[in-house]
């Protein structure tokens, strides 16, 4: 019994050794990490510091003091187990876990499986999530900068979920429950996949600008969004060249498609309805109209002449034209030689677009030309776009294209001294000067698509009088100097 009690009484002193061990391990930890906050950084000592009592969150908030804290907790996991203390009611599974989220980008060449492993997730579940997805989209349309939201469990770190927003409209999702499970139940469970749509009102705008510097900051001052401006910009190619014949004291006018959600912030916008642009002094109106029996919506003048014409006079949207067609001194071999077609001067990566509908009968290196793509569009034209930095995905000799669809991007590929596109466009196989060929016209409607037209231009010119523009809804939008908010 004697040695019972000694046992017992032993115990019992060595847990308060163990105690006041940690207590002082814990104080003295503080202490530094208070000290810590008085020490002098690369911007100066801190002033008037209270080192007697730290704010909690000050000692939980910079990467030192968490890595701190984090050595301290170690410490007094191992002296609590070495002193038996280890088994105090407190258990890994009883302290509140949280997911771990992962935001990832798709890489050039990943495959979803590929990005998911890149995350952390484990084959077995990067295969499964992308077997559920794939039945909700097609997972080859995946592209380099396309977003996922990748979300692990807590408690086991296993992939729990995989979103991939397609659009403001749709976001695809695969997810399985697997809180509460083993190791080995949550690895086998199986993804399900879902959609989450979202659904957004529409409503037409009025958008007007004058161009006092450029056609870009008189847009924005306008309150036009971005993907506006280059439609507004993609519908008059045919006939401006926006590089040369802007001039100050220009301006626009549109009416176009905004949706919104539910608190009126715009989420998308939608088709260009009608447009004018006017160029000293003279206007140039479209409107948008599906005539029966066409496989596509156009633009036409008031008059029923689509403005749509064989080729685009420049297909690449915000270059600058850096090198015209004739005779200059060439900047690499220094001198003076045939220049062939027409140079745009823009940052590398810029999309490239089809300059009208065709076939690619040439798509490889070409010589001097570098990165090079050939297009046929009709028994006389051909286009030809040189220096490229790549191509895009899919195309080969004889892919079929459309106008306006883009093909490649800037780069500078070959005997090229800068990124830039080089433009050429080819008659019965010689190239021509772009900006100076007369181009056939699309198609001039007649009879009942002339008759069905007219009527809805008339009712858009009416529906957009009514409309207010969006430069005085900014306008009414903005405080009032001096006015006091009320309830």
């Amino acid at each position: 019994m004697t040695m019972t009690a000694e046992t017992a009484e032993t115990g019992t002193i060595r847990r308060w050794i163990a105690v006041g061990a940690v207590c002082a391990a814990a104080a003295g930890l503080i202490a530094l990490i208070v000290a810590s906050q008085t020490d002098e950084g690369p911007g100066g000592a801190l002033a008037a510091v209270d080192t007697t009592r730290p704010n909690a969150s000050d000692v939980l908030l910079t990467p030192r003091r968490d890595s701190d804290l984090d050595a301290f907790f170690e410490r007094l996991q191992k002296q609590r187990q070495s002193f038996g203390l280890e088994n105090d009611g407190v258990s890994e599974s009883d302290t509140p876990t949280t997911a771990r989220r992962v935001d990832a980008v798709i890489q050039s060449g990943d495959t979803l499986a590929a990005a998911l492993a890149k995350a952390g997730a484990d084959n077995v579940s990067a295969h499964n999530a992308s077997r559920a997805l794939g039945k909700l989209t097609d997972l080859r349309r995946l592209r380099p900068g396309q977003q996922l939201t990748i979300l692990f469990d807590g408690s086991n770190d296993l992939l729990a979920e995989v979103r991939i927003q397609e659009n403001v409209e749709r976001t695809v999702i695969a997810s399985r429950e697997i809180e509460g499970l083993d190791s080995d139940e949550a690895a086998e469970a199986d993804f399900v996949g879902r959609e989450d749509l979202r659904e957004f009102a529409q409503e037409l705008v009025r958008g007007r600008g004058v161009i006092e510097d450029s056609l870009f900051l008189a847009a924005d001052r306008a309150g036009l969004e971005h993907e506006v401006l280059i439609e507004l910009i993609r519908i008059f190619s045919f006939d401006v060249d926006f590089q040369r014949e802007i001039r100050t004291g220009d301006s626009f006018e549109l009416v176009y498609e905004r949706f919104v959600d539910e608190s009126g912030n715009v989420a998308k916008t939608g088709q260009v309805l009608a447009a004018s642009l006017t160029l000293s002094g003279k206007p140039l109106t479209y409107y948008r109209f599906h005539p029966k029996g066409e496989p596509r919506a156009d633009y036409f003048n008031a008059k029923g002449q689509s403005v749509r014409k064989t080729l685009m006079r420049t297909p690449i949207d915000g270059a600058r034209l850096s090198s015209g067609f004739g005779k200059r001194k060439h900047p690499v071999l220094g001198y003076t030689r045939m220049h062939k077609g027409t140079d745009f001067a823009a940052r590398s990566g810029t999309p490239i677009k089809a300059a009208g509908d065709g076939v690619i009968d040439y798509i490889g290196t070409n010589g001097t030309y570098g990165r090079y793509i050939r297009i046929r569009h009709n028994s006389e034209y051909s286009t030809a776009y040189a220096h490229m930095r790549g191509y895009r995905r899919g195309l080969k000799r004889n892919s079929r294209v459309t106008q306006g669809q883009i093909i490649g991007y800037v780069g500078t590929s070959g005997r090229s001294t800068g990124p830039h596109l080089h433009y050429e466009v080819l008659k019965n196989g010689k190239q021509v000067n772009p900006l100076s060929i007369k181009l056939p016209t699309g198609i001039k409607l007649a009879g009942n698509n002339l008759k069905a037209f007219m009527a809805h231009r008339e009712a858009m010119d009416t529906q957009a009088a009514s409309l207010p523009w969006l430069d005085e809804i900014a306008a009414r939008e903005l405080p009032v100097e001096g006015a006091v908010a009320t309830k």
